[in-house]
Parts: structure tokens; C-alpha cells; sequence
């Protein structure tokens, strides 16, 4: 079992099913929902693919994925420290550095993204969903 912290472009990747790696997403998300991984996101991740979502979707389709991911995974928690040591770290971006310091702090095994590279200074490995279906489904 993996606990696996999913960036907000795999939530996006699982309500559209012509995003890039829309299969592996729905794989992953499939596999934390029925208990083999534990998968974990940051809050704001959420927002973040409820708002893309409603802009393509809708609001009721957005709010209703976001009722599913909510059944499959675990939001982690963000607070003033995390905060902190996101806008301290050496990410390029604060929204990457949210995920990287959730991602440490709650000791995933791997950050599930299509931008592994906005994580290479993380102490936990990024890969892509497609990579993590390959090796571990």
C-alpha cells in the first residue's frame, strides 16, 4: 500500500477523460477508493480542480467530482506552518511548494503529478500517474 499525495493536474486528468493521463488518474483513483493505496490531496488542490472544473463542466458536475474525491481520498491538512515552509522553501512556485511540504509533512511515498520537475528538490519522489500505473498496478 502507497500513500500517495496527488497533485491538482490528476484530479483535473480524472474529471476529464481527454486530459493526458485521464486513465491512469481514474486507475489511481480507483485503487485509493477500494482501499489499495491511500491517496491524499491538499485542500487547495481541491479548489483549484472544482473551479477549472466548473468553468468546462459546470458547477454541479464540478461539485459532485469533488463529493467523489472527497469519498476516495484524504485532504491533508494545510495550516500556518505549512504555509511557512512552503514560502520558504527553495520552489520556484508556492502552489508546488503547498504540495511538496504536505507531501513530506504527511510522509507520502511518492507526489502524483505530470510536473514531477516542480518537485526535484522534494525528499519524496515525484512521478507521473502514468509512471506509478506502470510500475506498481
Amino acid at each position: 500500500m502507497y500513500k500517495l499525495l496527488l497533485d491538482t493536474n490528476v484530479l483535473l486528468d480524472f474529471m476529464v477523460p481527454d486530459r493526458p493521463e485521464s486513465d491512469a488518474a481514474v486507475e489511481i483513483i480507483r485503487r485509493c477508493f477500494n482501499g489499495t493505496d491511500v491517496g491524499c490531496v491538499c485542500a487547495g488542490s481541491l479548489k483549484d480542480a472544482y473551479y477549472v472544473a466548473c468553468k468546462h463542466l459546470g458547477e454541479q458536475t464540478a461539485r459532485d467530482f469533488v463529493r467523489a474525491f472527497l469519498e476516495a481520498l484524504s485532504v491533508a491538512p494545510l495550516d500556518e506552518a505549512m504555509c511557512k515552509i512552503a514560502a520558504n522553501s527553495n520552489e520556484p512556485d508556492f502552489e508546488d511548494a503547498l504540495v511538496r511540504a504536505t507531501a513530506e509533512h504527511i510522509n507520502a511515498n511518492l507526489i502524483l503529478t505530470r510536473n514531477a520537475k516542480a518537485y526535484e528538490h522534494s525528499t519524496v519522489r515525484a512521478i507521473s500517474p502514468q509512471q506509478f500505473v506502470d510500475l506498481f498496478c
